[in-house]
Parts: C-alpha cells; sequence; structure tokens
C-alpha cells in the first residue's frame, strides 16, 4: 500500500511514461480525440482511486492498458 507521497510519485511517473500510449489505445477504440483524452484521464483516476499495488513496471503498464481498453469499450456501448 501506498503512502499520499508514493502513490502521487508513482501515478505522476505513469502519466510520464503512457499517457499518450493509453490515448492512442483509447483513439484506436474511440477515432475521437477528445473522447480518447477522457478515456486515459478516467485510467489515472482510477489508479488513484483503487491504489493497485503491482509487482513489477511490466504489471503496472498492462493493468493502465487493459483498463484503457476497458474504458474504451464502456465508452462505445454508452
Amino acid at each position: 500500500m501506498y503512502n499520499s507521497f508514493e502513490l502521487n510519485e508513482s501515478v505522476r511517473r505513469a502519466l510520464g511514461l503512457y499517457s499518450q500510449s493509453l490515448i492512442k489505445i483509447a483513439f484506436a477504440y474511440l477515432k475521437n480525440t477528445a473522447d480518447a483524452e477522457e478515456v486515459a484521464q478516467d485510467v489515472f483516476l482510477a489508479y488513484l482511486q483503487k491504489r493497485p499495488v503491482f509487482e513489477n513496471e511490466e504489471h503496472e503498464k498492462a493493468w493502465l492498458i487493459r483498463t484503457a481498453i476497458n474504458k474504451s469499450k464502456n465508452m462505445l456501448k454508452a
């Protein structure tokens, strides 16, 4: 479990590393830049709310990508 500072630093690092990739993944599903950016924002909001603990960076990346895909599909359904 993270303390507040560690969580903020973890999210900040992930944001720098993966935000553009998540937007591209979401765009592939949604074909709309604004919606893709909203999905990426929702992914990082879920990261902050759920505070997942990852085994390594690959696990973190996989969680972020899967969450982006799921949120994109949910947006298409709505």
